[in-house]
């Protein structure tokens, strides 16, 4: 019989978010805590899309990054971590 203290998922391995470097494109703005999208198109460019739109793009990706995407059929779901409009970066963080 559970407890309410027994966690029935102590024992799963925690899934680690990273955080990635991506410029943003032309006059794209995001805030902090923004939904987007993390995408590895077919001629291996990494980009970042808000709704339809495309926002920036990750220059060098790092390899885990890349093994996610690829796992995952070239789409990641990311999220605003922290953004520097004046220098036209923000850093978004995705669960690999």
């Amino acid at each position: 019989m559970l407890r309410k203290t027994d966690d029935l998922f102590a024992d799963e391995p925690k899934r680690p978010y990273r955080v990635f470097r991506s410029s943003l494109q032309g006059a794209a703005s995001l805030c902090n805590g923004s939904e987007v999208l993390i995408r590895r198109l077919s001629d291996g460019n990494v980009v970042i899309s808000q709704d339809v739109s495309l926002v920036g793009g990750i220059d060098r990706p790092a390899s885990d990054l890349l093994r996610a995407l690829d796992t995952h059929n070239g789409i990641l779901a990311g999220r605003v971590y922290e953004c520097f409009d004046d220098l036209g970066i923000v850093d978004i963080e995705a669960e690999l």
